[in-house]
């Protein structure tokens, strides 16, 4: 593991807990928002489970797409 598969969890893991770009950004020290986004790894069940907020909880097999 180097330095940048760390960035890459520190960035990723907090995207996943819900905090904000912002705060994210700050915490990275990039003075960019591209470069945070950069670090930032979705998954597909990542994409699935942000839909899922929308609805009632469950994601459906349209968000896989």
């Amino acid at each position: 593991m180097c330095f940048h598969d760390l960035r890459h969890f520190f960035v990723t893991e907090l995207f996943r807990k819900g905090v904000g770009a912002p705060a994210v950004q700050r915490l990275a020290g990039h003075t960019e928002l591209s470069t945070t986004q950069r670090y930032a790894d979705m998954t597909a069940n990542d994409l699935r489970s942000a839909i899922a907020l929308l609805g009632n909880g469950e994601a459906t097999s349209e968000a896989s797409s």
